[in-house]
């Protein structure tokens, strides 16, 4: 079952919906548990993706307006090397 949330974003299976603000428009971008689990170890069954994102909302926003900004289209999808590099 999903959990809507009124920041934008969505939880569902180990993964996670969320919106990001590009000028007047809104990006989805997608998170999976996997691939934080990859590279932040934070991510566990004691700590959801919905609370990951809300304390890394900016570093994962800056992360998919990089990504935009060298070619991806929408919606982006995080990886786990995504989250390797520094912003």
């Amino acid at each position: 079952m999903a959990v809507a949330s009124s920041d934008g974003f969505q939880e569902c299976k180990g993964v996670l919906r969320f919106r990001v603000p590009n000028g007047s428009e809104y990006v989805e971008a997608f998170l999976t548990t996997a691939a934080c689990e990859a590279v932040h170890r934070k991510v566990s069954c004691t700590t959801s993706l919905a609370d990951f994102y809300r304390e890394h909302r900016s570093m994962l926003n800056e992360i998919v307006l990089r990504k935009l900004d060298a070619g991806a289209r929408p919606p982006v999808v995080l990886m786990a090397r995504d989250l390797e590099t520094p912003p």
